[in-house]
């Protein structure tokens, strides 16, 4: 489920940044499994701890590209590992930050939906056996 989940909230983001002029990215299927697990390891942070902001999803990003040798550019060069996103969140363009926004948003927006669901028995007509495979409230997310 929390595949699912973050593989729809990735593919919002990446729709919202193109909207405003971000660059097309790849689909969920098309990035490599490090990329998905890093966006479903900041999923379950996001849920675990909703406090947390778009901010935090850059920050772990900085983090992993510094640790991985990648430094400031202008341009992206997978070659000179430079990028032009090596700053801080709030001097990120527009279309970086939407992408983090939107992620959370949407991500969130699942979990409370799923959660309404679960909750209200007139909105969630599932059968015995579904109940009984689902596993209990966080495991279900995570």
């Amino acid at each position: 489920m929390l595949t699912e989940a973050a593989k729809i909230s990735y593919d919002a983001c990446c729709e919202a940044s193109y909207s405003v002029g971000g660059v097309v990215h790849r689909s969920w299927e098309g990035l490599p499994k490090y990329r998905q697990r890093w966006y479903l390891e900041i999923g379950i942070d996001l849920l675990v701890r909703p406090g947390l902001g778009p901010d935090f999803m850059h920050e772990s990003w900085l983090k992993q590209k510094t640790r991985q040798g990648w430094k400031y550019g202008e341009k992206k060069n997978t070659k000179t590992k430079e990028h032009p996103f090596m700053v801080p969140y709030y001097e990120l363009p527009l279309e970086r930050k939407l992408m983090y926004i939107v992620f959370r948003a949407t991500l969130t927006a699942l979990k409370d939906n799923n959660n309404d669901k679960r909750s209200n028995p007139a909105v969630s007509a599932t059968s015995e056996k579904e109940q009984e495979e689902r596993p209990d409230d966080a495991s279900y997310w995570l």
